[in-house]
């Protein structure tokens, strides 16, 4: 019996350590929530951190990890959708089945919407210890390609 109770003490220390140890989100005001709700009103389980200057809306929508980018005044930037392969337009798996990278493993796979800028695909790749996020438009044509081995592995607007 005592076993059990020390056990339930060391758990009950643990979970109590690691929601202190939490301190990524942020306090946000009215008009960031405002922001977002207006760009996703189905967004669920928000949650909100600071990253460089911006200030980033992690959260869940129709089933999808997102990130929503905002500036210090609240205006949107960009959302990075996290999404499957399945769900790249079928001329970005074309573009990547015949590119340059095709024999690496693709690891994950981005949907990129912008304010300002049309719509973007990312799959990120490994070979070995070589890494590399791909960005390719919707109509599959390769745009660029980013080294991310060294851990910048942030897609920032």
């Amino acid at each position: 019996m005592k076993a059990k109770i020390k056990m339930l003490a060391m758990m009950f220390v643990a979970v109590v350590c690691c929601v202190a140890c939490d301190d990524d989100d942020v306090w946000v005001d009215d008009a960031f929530y405002d922001s977002l709700l207006y760009q996703y009103p189905d967004a669920v389980d928000i949650e909100w951190d600071r990253r460089g200057r911006y200030y980033v809306a992690d959260f869940w929508i129709d089933n999808h990890e997102a990130d929503a980018w905002f500036d210090t005044a609240a205006k949107w930037l960009m959302t990075d959708v996290d999404i499957s392969w399945s769900e790249l337009p079928l001329a970005v798996q074309g573009g990547f089945n015949s590119g340059d990278y095709s024999s690496w493993m693709p690891d994950e796979y981005h949907h990129i919407v912008y304010a300002d800028e049309t719509v973007q695909y990312v799959i990120e790749v490994e070979d070995g210890r070589k890494e590399k996020m791909l960005f390719y438009a919707p109509d599959g044509q390769f745009l660029k390609e980013k080294d991310v081995a060294r851990r910048d592995d942030i897609i920032w607007p």
